[in-house]
């Protein structure tokens, strides 16, 4: 097997993408506001990782994967609603000298986020710049502000 390959069997560069990051004290859970390219609508989104030393993970971890059916996540101030849910993998095993054990295929976060390309969101597609984005940026705020003040499982 090799590792040689032609120009014309290139893969695809990723889509160009902006992000913005506000890490919780604590490092239990982050928010990111995400500019993806546009071929994907306006490309706007807001994603919320929750780590496993959140109060709200083992809520979260209840084997399946759609939102809808999820209480914590419905509580959460996501524009439109949740739009992705998908844990967040180990890639390799832990050493031998780190405190926390884990394996690779543990899930140690979660990502939860919506878009902003939902029916009547055109006028995002406009917005270039954080300065533009404000309102999506208020949104993050608030589900950072949320995951901050989550003290019990509904």
């Amino acid at each position: 097997m090799t590792d040689r390959i032609t120009t014309e069997e290139l893969p695809e560069w990723d889509k160009p993408r902006m992000e913005w990051r506000m890490e919780s004290p604590c490092s239990t859970f982050c928010v990111t506001v995400a500019r993806h390219g546009k071929s994907d609508g306006n490309g706007w989104c807001v994603y919320a990782y929750v780590r496993k030393n959140h109060r709200l993970f083992d809520a979260l971890n209840v084997g399946h994967f759609n939102c809808y059916d999820i209480d914590v996540i419905s509580s959460m101030p996501l524009h439109g609603g949740c739009t992705l849910f998908e844990p967040v993998l180990h890639t390799t095993n832990s050493n031998d000298w780190m405190s926390v054990k884990f394996k690779q295929g543990d899930i140690y976060a979660f990502k939860i986020g919506c878009d902003y390309s939902h029916f009547h969101d055109d006028h995002y597609s406009e917005l270039e710049t954080k300065e533009d984005a404000w309102s999506i940026f208020f949104d993050a705020e608030q589900l950072f502000k949320h995951l901050s003040s989550a003290t019990s499982i509904p």
